[in-house]
């Protein structure tokens, strides 16, 4: 029953509201679905309907949209998403289990409708500052929960998420999965459904908080209290990112921080530069005191000495080779390991080329690295638009870790990152920008 209410609330507000608060609600509530689905199911028996509340929202967006004739998309975009969804479907239905198929379904066709609603929505320039500070909102709740779970009410939070299998007679914590510890040391997760997915989600607030620093004009202005909100947010991130020892966070936040700077033509002011180095090294330092263990981990896994770094690669010549050989995919939810599975390696396009073959797969990447390529071409966008950098930055990261990593398709960086390409895209910022005055337009210069 409380499901029930949750979801007819949530989705209740989605409907009754502007289309813009459907894009806020989106933001605060996605680091939260995950634990909030757990808790159900651990205290309710069930929270699999309330776990539907995400799709039901992008659903009223769609219809919102369909009833206000906001249905324009770019020619370029359509020539790679009307045979996507077409092959997605396809390969949907030939799965003979439907019901074990339906939430990798889910994990296609959702994420691709949010970035439609994205980017052919209207919007107010006092839209993006407010998306913005929403996004540091949800990540500021999200990291103190990060640290309640670490070094408070690990037993209590791991229970309500599901975590935890049994805890043995010595009083062990037997997890579900072994990536929950990494070298005997029992690694951050948070809230999230593990320390990978709250490692890519880091990674994800870390680049926003950075293209906002790095944008030179644009409509989100920084106060001093709203820098503290920021910087606060960013020093929380890089600590839980390194607790979390996800190596695709740490890659995305590398990869990603290195398009900023190309794409921004960046030349960072000495003392920002000195500030920066400073606060990651306090950050290092921080987490090495309180876990004495963490440099030599993240040694071990720069060197591939790590038991499940060393495997990495393992997996990804076993992915190629199956792709390779059998390359007209096998259905959708195949290598869905929730489930009974055919195939599974640790490679999110390597997976989705065994469910949707090459081709499938080739047109989802297709879709995501056209959209960043008219964002990067578009020069008033990259100019004005926060929301430009930051998605040319996300998605070069997430191509690139896609390759060796699944955690890009957890719901929430996988939500995050195609409403951000949508909002990249979007031409109410650039159409804000041209009509704005020009007091309107300082941005933070680094």
């Amino acid at each position: 029953m409380g499901q029930v209410v949750l979801l007819a609330l949530i989705v209740g507000i989605a409907l009754i509201s502007r289309k813009e608060y459907i894009f806020y609600l989106l933001a605060i509530l996605l680091p939260f679905h995950s634990f909030i689905k757990g808790a159900l199911d651990h205290l309710a028996g069930g929270g699999d309907l309330f776990s539907s509340w995400k799709e039901m929202v992008i659903l009223s967006l769609i219809f919102k949209l369909i009833i206000g004739k906001r249905l324009n998309l770019k020619k370029k975009l359509i020539l790679w998403l009307i045979p996507f969804f077409f092959v997605v479907l396809f390969y949907f239905f030939i799965n003979p289990s439907l019901s074990s198929a339906l939430p990798a379904l889910r994990n296609y066709i959702f994420p691709i409708l949010l970035f439609i609603g994205a980017s052919i929505s209207v919007f107010e320039p006092k839209f993006y500052k407010n998306l913005f500070y929403c996004f540091l909102a949800g990540a500021l709740l999200s990291f103190f929960g990060c640290i309640l779970q670490q070094f408070f009410f690990n037993v209590a939070i791991s229970t309500l998420k599901g975590s935890i299998d049994f805890i043995d007679e010595n009083g062990y914590i037997q997890y579900s999965t072994e990536s929950f510890r990494i070298m005997g040391f029992e690694r951050m997760a948070g809230l999230f459904t593990g320390p990978n997915d709250l490692g890519v989600y880091c990674a994800y607030v870390i680049l926003l908080i950075a293209s906002a620093f790095l944008s030179k004009d644009n409509l989100i202005t920084f106060t001093k209290k709203s820098r503290v909100f920021a910087v606060t947010n960013l020093i929380l991130a890089l600590f839980c990112i390194l607790l979390s020892f996800s190596r695709t966070g740490w890659a995305i936040v590398m990869v990603g921080v290195i398009s900023l700077l190309i794409s921004n033509k960046t030349k960072i002011k000495p003392s920002y530069l000195f500030l920066t180095v400073f606060a990651f090294f306090v950050t290092v330092f921080v987490v090495i005191a309180v876990v004495p263990k963490a440099s030599e981990i993240i040694a071990n896994s720069f060197s591939g000495k790590e038991a499940s770094a060393a495997a990495r690669s393992g997996s990804f010549s076993r992915g190629i080779t199956k792709d390779l050989s059998e390359p007209f995919g096998h259905g959708v939810g195949t290598t869905d390991n929730r489930y009974k599975f055919e195939f599974f390696v640790e490679s999110a396009w390597l997976n989705t080329g065994y469910e949707l073959g090459l081709f499938g797969v080739a047109l989802l990447i297709a879709l995501a690295s056209t959209s960043s390529k008219l964002i990067r071409h578009d020069k008033v966008k990259m100019k004005s638009n926060l929301f430009s950098h930051f998605t040319v930055a996300v998605t070069i990261a997430s191509i690139f870790a896609g390759f060796v990593s699944i955690n890009i398709f957890g719901t929430t960086y996988l939500y995050y990152w195609w409403m951000i390409i949508g909002l990249g895209l979007n031409e109410s910022y650039k159409l804000s920008f041209d009509n704005a005055p020009k007091v309107a337009l300082q941005g933070v210069n680094v």
